[in-house]
């Protein structure tokens, strides 16, 4: 049975647009639902959407379970990890980060690709 998670997904309002509707873009493709919101500092610089799955995270009831929400947490951080190459390839820094309550913020400007998919293993945000 999936149960619904949700964190946050910052985008600094300078990230080319082009760069900005491709990260939207993965999220979407990986069956992650974004809503912009809007942000608790009035002049901060980044663009808040809240990101909510039922796919990522999952109560298990069984092997199967497990497995597909493993498989579905590691299908979403490939496609960002492709979006951070795609980035960097076009000499773009790939300024977004992660936020989920009670977890570190995961910047994926400078996070590494097993620290990506460890923040998702992590488990559901708190």
């Amino acid at each position: 049975m999936a149960q619904l998670a949700s964190f946050t997904v910052l985008i600094a309002d300078d990230l080319p647009a082009d760069q900005r509707e491709a990260l939207l873009d993965a999220f979407a493709e990986q069956s992650v639902m974004l809503r912009e919101v809007e942000s608790r500092d009035p002049v901060s610089a980044w663009l808040t959407f809240l990101a909510i799955t039922g796919s990522v995270v999952a109560t298990a009831e069984g092997v199967k379970a497990v497995a597909g929400a493993a498989d579905e947490t590691i299908k979403l951080a490939q496609a960002i990890n492709e979006w951070r190459a795609k980035c960097r390839a076009a000499g773009v820094t790939p300024a977004a980060r992660l936020e989920a309550p009670g977890r570190p913020a995961l910047d994926l400007a400078t996070a590494g690709d097993d620290a990506l998919l460890a923040w998702f293993l992590a488990g559901p945000p708190a």
